[in-house]
C-alpha cells in the first residue's frame, strides 16, 4: 500500500474518480517528440507523432487507434497530455463476442 498526498488542484482534476488511480513519474516522460501544425493562420490542427522507440516498445498494429481516448492533467508548470487506446481484440467481433470463424 502507497499513501499519497495530493494539492487541491491535483483533487479537483480527478472529478471525483478514486478508485483506479494511475500514477507516473514526471521523469519517466521523457521520450522526445515533435508536434506538426496544419491550417491556417491562428486556426490550426497540432498532431503528436509518436516517437520511434515508442513505436518499437508498443506495436501500433496491437492497439486500436479508432478509438482514442484523451485526457490533460495541468501540474504547475506543465501540461500532461496522456493518450489512452485499447489493445486489438484478436477473434473478437464489434459486440465484443469472439468470432468463432477462421
Amino acid at each position: 500500500m502507497v499513501k499519497a498526498l495530493l494539492g487541491s488542484g491535483e483533487f479537483r482534476q480527478l472529478r471525483g474518480y478514486l478508485n483506479n488511480l494511475v500514477l507516473f513519474a514526471m521523469r519517466t516522460i521523457d521520450e522526445p517528440t515533435k508536434a506538426i501544425k496544419t491550417g491556417a493562420r491562428h486556426s490550426y490542427a497540432r498532431y503528436f507523432l509518436l516517437p520511434i522507440k515508442i513505436r518499437k516498445i508498443f506495436r501500433t498494429d496491437t492497439h486500436n487507434f479508432e478509438n482514442i481516448k484523451c485526457g490533460a492533467v495541468e501540474y504547475k508548470d506543465r501540461l500532461f497530455v496522456v493518450f489512452c487506446m485499447n489493445k486489438k481484440m484478436i477473434g473478437a467481433t464489434e459486440e465484443g463476442k469472439t468470432n468463432t470463424q477462421g
